[in-house]
């Protein structure tokens, strides 16, 4: 996802899922906004972490997830 300035938001709920490190960033850029705040991964998602700014996600089929949501 591109964080440029339309999806800004969206991408400050993905960082609160999934990059504790940049939790507090995220929510100072949802701040004041009427989004819900995320409070972490989706629970049958599996995360795999490359580095603190680089994972790899698995939503498995029909369950609800990253993938699902952003595709479904």
């Amino acid at each position: 996802m591109d964080g440029g300035t339309s999806g800004r938001y969206n991408v400050a709920q993905i960082i609160t899922r999934v990059f504790p490190a940049y939790r507090a960033f995220a929510i100072r850029a949802l701040d004041g906004l009427d989004l819900p705040i995320p409070s972490g991964p989706y629970p049958k998602d599996a995360l795999n972490y490359r580095g603190e700014t680089i994972v790899e996600y698995k939503t498995r089929p029909k369950r609800k997830g990253w993938e699902t949501s952003i595709h479904g």
